[in-house]
């Protein structure tokens, strides 16, 4: 995602990966800022389930995935290229060999598997919408997550509790726990 700031060619890029390792979000957020020119003045790299064209979406991923200690860096020697806070008001001549800027680059890649999405699986959410439109409700405009969907920390004991409580066989799984149950 990138979009013009008052025509001065500023961008703030976000980058899409899938099955990213830190490595990789490194390696693209260092190569978009080290793109010839004035680009990207905040790059940030995101899982392929975050929607780029969403701010609201980035923000989250950026909130709830990015450990600023290990995550954001300054990248300096950017050209400063038409960034009006590279040329400081009244300076008559600004040898553009020396002026530069820096990039913000966030790496807001998940830096290991989490809990699945909370919500409904996708089946049941379609179903709702439908059921909905149905009715001539006005219309809804989903914005992900829309849906519970994993996110690698879901195991295949969790999938079958999960089919055991949306058949209403919770009960299940409750007795499961019960024998696992240590005493003091």
């Amino acid at each position: 995602m990138h979009d013009e700031v008052s025509g001065s060619g500023q961008a703030y890029c976000v980058i899409k990966m899938r099955n990213a390792t830190k490595a990789d979000a490194w390696r693209a957020l260092n190569a978009s800022a080290g793109f010839t020119g004035a680009y990207a003045k905040v790059c940030i790299t995101v899982d392929e389930d975050i929607d780029i064209h969403d701010p609201a979406m980035v923000n989250w991923a950026i909130c709830f995935n990015v450990r600023p200690e290990e995550d954001v860096l300054v990248a300096k020697g950017k050209p400063p290229g038409l960034d009006p806070s590279s040329h400081p008001p009244g300076v008559k001549s600004l040898d553009v060999r020396m002026a530069s800027i820096g990039a913000l680059l966030i790496n807001a890649v998940r830096p290991w598997p989490y809990t699945p999405v909370s919500l409904p699986r996708v089946e049941f959410m379609e179903r709702s919408k439908a059921i909905w439109e149905e009715f001539g409700l006005p219309e809804l405009k989903p914005r992900m997550p829309w849906y519970g969907y994993s996110l690698g920390a879901w195991t295949k004991q969790d999938e079958e509790e999960a089919e055991l409580a949306v058949r209403g066989d919770y009960f299940v799984t409750g007795k499961k726990q019960t024998g696992q149950r240590q005493k003091p």
